[in-house]
């Protein structure tokens, strides 16, 4: 007969781990405006640095693989940040372009002095200075964004060189450089803070919107550009591009991502040109890339309206993290937002759902990748927090069973007397325990019901929210707002130092992360 001595251990440690199993708790990055940010399709959204009062150096990524998910815990992964990205004062260490190559093999960032590079496998990054002794001081990085060729695999980054006059073109595999010109008829010299997006259906560039940057490269006030253009690598031309639909505000600092095989690009948030003033929206607009028609989704509650923050499109889920908030402006939100495509609303809930295929009049768009056709899954899904939060506590309760049991038996052999007395106090113990309740940021039974679709009313020329209108918005509990103390320059960054040009520096890190 097995002792119950050893019962008592063996259950004693196995409650012990998952007891501590349960206590862990899950990473979850600062709260940021002005990330760099890219995504690998429908697998990772990969986000670096930003600024909430200090520049961060943090380098975490959201899995965009699991089935479902609530934007009170989503699926973070935090991983070894670059060493060699930044100076707490450089205005560098944000809005830096970021985009992944072709191949999905390296995840490059545009920052100053030059570009910076990590190769998944390896988990190592590596940098080399841009331009030489005349023209590095012409460069340009804040403020830029970068965007991979989907034919070539070569690098773009508008306004990138000669003081904006010039566009960059970086090629992934040698890190040498290039440069054609900017399109000075259509847009002024020295642009940032736009959207940039590779169009897999038209086989271009698209840019739309930004700011005017002053001779020092940084924002003026008020300069939004009143742009949509387009891109041929190919030829190497520009054109303005004309769109159906919904009209579009003059916008900056705005989100703009592509997804459905590249027949639909977002447009979220950013600072809209209104009657001479810049104004923190919670605009969405969707661009049907066949058709080139725009339609706007409801607005975002105020209070989760932002600028400057990431985004990424998998499936009919656009998600959207960070960013500057609409009370203060520097303030950050720390809490995502999903938009469902199809459904044209927000939601609280992330279920991943296969964006639908072409129809017949869009039939020579791409096929969907192979990795978004993938059905909905159930509420009952392995990888709800809920399901292994459940299943945690009911090995918990099994575990005290045990415990309560051999405890029994020991008691009995030595005191009959004192059987039903432990008998019914193990009982008790466990029957009224409860069962922890997963978070949950709404306080409702139901999480459709949070986001509510606001009167028509209180709607300005393009879905705006007037002066003064008070959403009717089923707010229980406000969005979680971080604010973060100051914090020293070695909490900011873990080490800095300058390179000379050409000279490609490799910087071993801690243990590669699995990013896949």
């Amino acid at each position: 007969m097995v002792s119950s001595r050893w019962v008592l251990s063996l259950a004693a440690a196995v409650l012990l781990q998952t007891v501590t199993g349960q206590a862990q708790q899950p990473f979850q990055p600062l709260g940021n405006a002005e990330m760099a940010y890219a995504s690998i399709p429908d697998k990772t959204l990969y986000i670096q640095g930003g600024f909430n009062l200090n520049f961060t150096n943090e380098f975490y990524s959201l899995d965009l693989t699991q089935d479902s998910w609530s934007v009170s815990s989503p699926p973070w992964k935090n991983h070894t940040a670059p060493t060699i990205i930044l100076t707490p004062t450089s205005r560098a260490s944000i809005s830096k372009g970021m985009t992944v190559t072709k191949d999905q093999k390296r995840l490059v960032i545009w920052a100053e002095p030059g570009v910076f590079w990590m190769d998944f496998a390896t988990g190592f990054w590596q940098s080399k200075a841009m331009g030489d002794a005349t023209t590095s001081a012409t460069m340009r990085y804040n403020y830029r964004r970068a965007a991979t060729d989907g034919d070539t695999g070569l690098i773009y980054i508008p306004g990138g060189a000669n003081q904006g006059s010039k566009m960059v073109v970086l090629d992934p595999e040698t890190f040498t450089m290039t440069t054609v010109d900017m399109p000075l008829e259509l847009l002024p010299v020295n642009i940032g803070l736009y959207g940039w997006v590779w169009s897999d259906l038209r086989k271009s560039f698209l840019l739309l919107g930004g700011e005017l940057l002053d001779v020092n490269n940084n924002p003026t006030v008020s300069q939004n550009i009143d742009a949509f253009l387009e891109y041929f690598p190919g030829n190497k031309t520009w054109a303005s591009l004309a769109t159906n639909g919904a009209g579009l505000p003059r916008i900056s600092r705005h989100c703009m991502v592509q997804g459905y095989g590249g027949r639909k690009i977002v447009l979220y948030g950013g600072h809209e040109w209104n009657q001479g003033l810049q104004q923190l929206r919670g605009l969405i607009f969707v661009l049907d890339v066949p058709t080139m028609t725009w339609t706007q989704g409801d607005p975002i509650n105020p209070l989760y309206a932002s600028a400057d923050s990431t985004c990424t499109l998998t499936g009919t889920n656009f998600i959207s993290w960070g960013g500057s908030q609409m009370a203060t402006n520097k303030q950050v939100l720390a809490t995502p937002v999903i938009f469902d495509v199809e459904k044209r609303k927000w939601i609280g809930q992330f279920q991943k759902q296969a964006y639908p295929p072409p129809s017949s009049t869009t039939s020579t768009s791409p096929t969907s990748p192979s990795t978004s056709t993938s059905s909905p899954t159930s509420p009952d899904s392995k990888g709800s927090n809920v399901a292994a939060i459940a299943g945690g506590c009911a090995g918990a309760v099994v575990m005290l069973g045990l415990v309560g049991f051999a405890f029994w038996m020991r008691q009995r052999r030595k005191k009959a007397a004192y059987a039903s007395v432990a008998t019914n106090g193990g009982a008790s113990d466990v029957a009224g325990a409860g069962s922890p309740q997963a978070p949950n940021m709404y306080n409702s039974n139901t999480q459709q019901d949070y986001f509510k679709k606001e009167p028509e009313s209180g709607r300005g020329p393009y879905g705006h929210y007037q002066d003064g209108y008070v959403s009717s918005l089923n707010v229980r509990d406000p969005p979680t707002v971080q604010t973060i103390p100051v914090r020293s320059p070695q909490q900011i960054v873990d080490g800095y130092h300058e390179f000379p040009n050409d000279n490609i520096q490799r910087h071993p890190q801690a243990t590669p992360d699995a990013f896949y």
